[in-house]
């Protein structure tokens, strides 16, 4: 991240480490989420699909806010 926020200003754009509520609040959640589902240490195909469908609902999230 701090490396996009040095090459932001020659593409043209400029990018802070400034984020909205929305998005800290989506990153510790993802944060949280896969702590707890990888606690245990072990890892099996329904807790993927759990995972993709968590990412899922944040970017659906995310289109529409």
């Amino acid at each position: 991240m701090p490396i996009l926020v040095f090459i932001s200003p020659l593409l043209g754009s400029e990018l802070t480490l400034a984020f909205p509520p929305f998005q800290m609040v989506a990153m510790i959640l993802s944060v949280v989420i896969i702590n707890y589902i990888g606690a245990d240490g072990i890892c099996n195909w329904l807790e993927g699909v759990q995972l993709v469908a968590v990412y899922i609902i944040i970017a659906i999230a995310f289109y529409f806010i």
